[in-house]
């Protein structure tokens, strides 16, 4: 056990379209890159982290344990302690764990991410809040996520309703995005959120088209905590649900509106 820093790309997609060689080289380096913009100094004893929120359709995770070569040359992985963690070791590179996670939507079209847990969720099943209580039930990280036009309406009424019946942190964590880009200002409902202690965790949220695996590691949390090697997806929970301690902080970059745009277009053409 000793301290390091995190370094956490919290919502993060790995689809078949994808060259993994590439995103493991990119989105390591996003995460360090992050940090350095926002500190203006090299992370001390960085370990990174990867958090899946992947689609009912996807495995990859499970696909790297049995085809590793897909990572690259010299890039060793291997399962590590409870909880599914996957361990990428790469000479010169920080420490990776690949950590299991899915991406599902309540009855009311809220998206929910189930950070750290290997459980599947029916989409479109259960309302939000019933979702979440799942998620937590299967041992996971339950995290209301933000999405473009999402938080609006009756749906927004939901989120504000959560966020004053749940009687605080560590009820569930809420999700920020890349595609809130650099002139959206956070939203209200993210402010409200913040003000009754709920913490704020961000990833990159990749999208499904070849190319998307470079924004890996470009949008991420930082934080300070206890590691232990041999119990990485442990350590990571207590970090970010348990630990009383500095809430983990935002880094790296948003999409400028252009960005925005392109890959909001590339969305709705994929429809």
């Amino acid at each position: 056990m000793s301290r390091k820093t995190f370094l956490i790309d919290a919502h993060v997609h790995l689809y078949p379209q994808y060259d993994l060689a590439r995103a493991y080289r990119l989105g390591t380096q996003n995460l360090l890159n992050a940090f350095r913009k926002c500190h203006h100094a090299e992370p001390e004893q960085a370990v990174l982290f990867w958090l899946l929120t992947e689609r009912a359709d996807c495995d990859i995770r499970g696909a790297l344990l049995t085809d590793p070569d897909r990572l690259g040359e010299d890039v060793l992985i291997h399962a590590t302690g409870k909880g599914g963690a996957v361990r990428v070791k790469q000479d010169g590179t920080p420490d990776l764990y690949i950590l299991p996670g899915r991406q599902a939507v309540s009855s009311e079209g809220l998206e929910i991410l189930a950070l750290c847990t290997d459980a599947r969720f029916r989409d479109r099943v259960l309302c939000t809040s019933d979702l979440i209580i799942a998620v937590r039930e299967a041992g996971g990280i339950p995290v209301l996520n933000w999405a473009p036009g999402k938080w609006f309406s009756s749906r927004g009424r939901i989120v504000q309703n959560l966020i004053d019946e749940t009687d605080g942190p560590p009820g569930f964590l809420v999700g920020d995005t890349p595609l809130r880009h650099v002139l959206w200002p956070r939203p209200a409902l993210m402010r409200a959120a913040l003000k009754k202690g709920f913490r704020v965790i961000a990833g990159s949220d990749p999208l499904p088209f070849p190319g998307e695996e470079r924004m890996i590691g470009s949008y991420g949390v930082a934080a300070e905590g206890m590691f232990d090697a041999s119990e990485p997806a442990a350590s990571l929970k207590t970090l970010l649900f348990r630990d009383p301690g500095p809430p983990p902080r935002v880094i790296g970059w948003r999409n400028d509106p252009l960005t925005f745009a392109w890959r909001e277009w590339r969305i709705l053409k994929a429809k």
